[in-house]
């Protein structure tokens, strides 16, 4: 590794000098975006219900959610990084809000004269977890005017770095 990759403390430097960080990395956001989501569905299926739509539906926009941060992480010394936190918060709070759709049931039920519907929702949570992806959305915003505006302040820091 080159000193001024050292010195600068770069992604790129931090990818060549532990690999297997980027790999554990990307396995762990695949299983948090991808499997427990997936496995969640795939359970509500098996109890009779339909979702309208294939359930690994849900693990491929994990595994997109999962590239994307890894893009996101990889990109931050570089001008890219706003864009591509604007795209990955849009597809977090995507994904979000679909598994907030799919865990908000209605149930009814009908005795002789009398029906009686109960619906479950799980609203509250799904606002919280929307939390952190709005505030990505805001700050690669940020970054994206900021890179635009002032192109000089990222080549400043790489060279204060050096």
């Amino acid at each position: 590794m080159r000193v001024s990759d050292q010195a600068a403390g770069s992604t790129a430097a931090q990818l060549k000098e532990h690999p297997w960080r980027a790999i554990l990395g990307a396995a762990l956001l695949l299983v948090l975006f991808g499997v427990i989501p997936t496995a969640i569905v795939l359970y509500k299926s098996t109890q009779g219900l339909s979702l309208g739509f294939n359930p690994w539906v849900i693990f491929s926009l994990g595994a997109l959610v999962s590239v994307l941060t890894i893009l996101v992480w990889v990109s931050r010394p570089t001008s890219a990084y706003g864009p591509l936190k604007i795209v990955s918060s849009i597809s977090k709070i995507g994904i979000v809000l679909l598994l907030g759709a799919i865990f908000s049931v209605s149930y009814t039920f009908t005795s002789g004269n009398a029906t009686v519907t109960a619906t479950v929702g799980s609203g509250p949570i799904f606002v919280l977890l929307l939390a952190a992806p709005l505030v990505g959305l805001l700050s690669g915003g940020l970054f994206t005017v900021l890179d635009h505006r002032f192109p000089e302040f990222r080549r400043g820091q790489e060279r204060a770095r050096q």
